[in-house]
C-alpha cells in the first residue's frame, strides 16, 4: 500500500472537509438569500487571505498580495463595512451620490476581470487543495457579491434599509438600474488606472524593485516575465538592454489593462440581462469544476503513478540487501 505523509494526509482531509461544506452553504445560501451572501463573502475571505499572507510570507510570495484580483476583495470589504457602519450607527458619510458610482466600479471590476481570472488561469474546484479553494474563493466570490446586489436589490433594500444606496430598483416587470456605458466601462477604467495601475508600477517598478531582484520575491511580473518575454526577445529588439529591461514591465502593464478594459466591455452587457449574466457565471463555476476534475482523474494520478513507481523501487532495492545479507 502507498503511504502518505502524515501531516499532510491529516491537513488535507480537513481542507476537504471545510472546501465542500464551504460550497454547501455557499450554494444554499445564494439559493435563499443571496443578498446577504456579501456578509460570508467577507467572513470567508479575510480569514482566507490572512491564512495566504501567513504562508506566502514564508515564500517570499507575498507581493502577490499587491495584484488587482486581491484589491478588488479589499475593496470590496471596505465598502460593505462602510455602507453597513454608516447605516447600523448613523454616521453622517453621505454615499447617496458617490454610492451608485462606487458599486458599478465594484460590478465592472468583479464581474469582468476577476470572474473571467476564473477561465484565464484555469482556476480549479479542487477540495483538499487549500491554495486551489482559496484562489477560486478570491475570484468568484466579488462576482457573486455584485451579482446578488444587481438583480436582488428590493430585497437587498428591505433586509439593509438605507445602506447600500446602488441606485437600482425592479420586479417581474420593470427594472430600473442605470448604468451606461460611461458609469460601467469608463469611470471603472479610470478607477482601475489610478486606483491600481499606477500606485502598483510605482511600487513594484520603482520604489521596491531592487529589493524584490535582490532579495528574491515573487511577483506577478517576475512568475509570468518567461512566458511573455521568451529567450531570444532581447537580441531580437533594436532597443538596448538596459531599454529592454525598462520596456518590459510597462509592455506588461500595458497588456494587463488591455485584458482588463475588455472584460469590462463584457460585464457591460451582462448588466442588462440576468439570464445572460446569471449563464456567464454559472458557466465559469463549469470551467473550474471541470478544472478539478482534471486535476484529481490526470493531475493526482499521474502523481499516484509516480509514487506507487518509486515505493516498488525502494521495495526491490531492500530485498535485494536483505538477500545480499543473507546470502
Amino acid at each position: 500500500m502507498m503511504s502518505f505523509d502524515k501531516d499532510d494526509s491529516k491537513t488535507s482531509q480537513y481542507a476537504f472537509c471545510i472546501g465542500v461544506c464551504n460550497l454547501v452553504f455557499s450554494t444554499w445560501l445564494m439559493s435563499v438569500s443571496p443578498w446577504n451572501y456579501f456578509i460570508w463573502h467577507s467572513i470567508k475571505n479575510i480569514f482566507l487571505l490572512y491564512f495566504r499572507y501567513i504562508t506566502w510570507n514564508k515564500k517570499k510570495w507575498s507581493l502577490f498580495l499587491f495584484d488587482f484580483c486581491y484589491i478588488v476583495n479589499y475593496t470590496s470589504f471596505i465598502y460593505f463595512l462602510v455602507c453597513v457602519i454608516k447605516a447600523q450607527l448613523s454616521f453622517n458619510i453621505t454615499l447617496s451620490t458617490y454610492g451608485p458610482i462606487i458599486f458599478r466600479i465594484l460590478y465592472s471590476w468583479s464581474t469582468g476581470v476577476l470572474a473571467m481570472a476564473i477561465a484565464m488561469f484555469r482556476n480549479s474546484l479542487v477540495f483538499h487543495s487549500f491554495d486551489h479553494m482559496c484562489i477560486l474563493a478570491i475570484h468568484i466570490g466579488p462576482p457573486l457579491v455584485t451579482y446578488s446586489f444587481r438583480w436582488y436589490t428590493n430585497q437587498l433594500e428591505s433586509d439593509w434599509p438605507n445602506t447600500f444606496h446602488i441606485n437600482c430598483y425592479h420586479n417581474s416587470n420593470y427594472d430600473d438600474c442605470r448604468g451606461d456605458w460611461i458609469q460601467l466601462i469608463v469611470i471603472p477604467f479610470i478607477a482601475y488606472i489610478l486606483l491600481w495601475s499606477i500606485p502598483y508600477s510605482i511600487l513594484m517598478f520603482v520604489y521596491l524593485d531592487r529589493n524584490i531582484k535582490n532579495e528574491g520575491w515573487v511577483t506577478m511580473y517576475s512568475y509570468y516575465e518567461s512566458s511573455l518575454f521568451p529567450n531570444g526577445w532581447d537580441a531580437s529588439s533594436p532597443l538596448p538592454s538596459t531599454m529592454n529591461d525598462r520596456l518590459k514591465p510597462f509592455l506588461y502593464m500595458a497588456l494587463h489593462a488591455i485584458l482588463c478594459l475588455s472584460t469590462f466591455i463584457l460585464a457591460y452587457f451582462m448588466w442588462y440581462s440576468f439570464w445572460l449574466h446569471t449563464i456567464y457565471l454559472l458557466t465559469l463555476l463549469f470551467i473550474s469544476i471541470f478544472n478539478g476534475a482534471t486535476y484529481y482523474f490526470k493531475v493526482m494520478k499521474k502523481q499516484i503513478i509516480k509514487q506507487y513507481e518509486e515505493q516498488k523501487r525502494m521495495r526491490k532495492s531492500d530485498n535485494k540487501i536483505v538477500a545480499n545479507e543473507t546470502y
